[in-house]
């Protein structure tokens, strides 16, 4: 995972962190009495079956590899396909959340304006990076963020929301909209749009959060 220091070498908070422990009541409790975000994880699930940890290891290789092939071909303007593991399940799985990008990206017509900057907020120490911003055929200023789970979660959208309050806070130039767009291993993927009006409840929810999560 990325560490992230504000200027003056405090270490900051990031993004996923807040929301995984937004997710997690037992998270909280382990985050306010200093136990770390990674042991109340491990707490949290218990003692897991060998074959639990490895399907989470063989998911998290593919999102790797899938979000490099992402991040190649919107840097590059052409398709650049995911890494080959040698195992068919895997590399069918990876060609699957890759073709979904694909298709989004033929659908969405969206021209990349920022491709997965780290943002600091130092006044808060917390911090992110966020996918992509683009501009949508109409030239508005869309934040998107994907995901290759098979689903959506709900601290999906204060992610969202956290990313495009750490771009306005640092920038000072608005986002119009919002995208989540699902990228699954299996199956065919699919997108949520959002206004920047309809982002308001998830935003207030991401500040209520920092301030809860803030080092006093």
């Amino acid at each position: 995972p990325k560490q992230y220091l504000t200027p003056d070498g405090r270490k900051c908070i990031s993004v996923t962190n807040v929301c995984d422990l937004w997710g997690s009541k037992h998270g909280l409790y382990r985050y306010f009495f200093g136990l770390g975000v990674d042991d109340g994880r491990r707490h949290e699930k218990g003692e897991a079956t060998l074959g639990f940890d490895r399907s989470g290891v063989e998911a998290r290789d593919i999102g790797t590899a899938v979000h490099d092939a992402i991040m190649a071909t919107l840097i590059g303007g052409k398709p650049v396909p995911p890494r080959r593991f040698g195992n068919v399940n895997q590399d069918n799985q990876a060609a699957n959340a890759f073709a979904n990008l694909l298709a989004f990206w033929t659908e969405s017509g969206l021209e990349p304006e920022s491709i997965e900057v780290s943002i600091i907020n130092g006044e808060h120490a917390v911090a992110g990076t966020h996918d992509l911003v683009a501009r949508s055929r109409r030239k508005k200023r869309i934040l998107t963020d994907w995901k290759t789970s098979k689903d959506f979660w709900p601290s999906n959208l204060i992610q969202l929301a956290a990313y495009g309050w750490l771009w306005e806070e640092d920038l000072r130039d608005p986002i119009d909209g919002y995208c989540l767009a699902l990228f699954p291993k299996e199956g065919k993927g699919h997108s949520k749009w959002y206004s920047a009006a309809q982002m308001a409840p998830a935003r207030m929810q991401w500040l209520r959060l920092i301030e809860a999560t803030k080092d006093d």
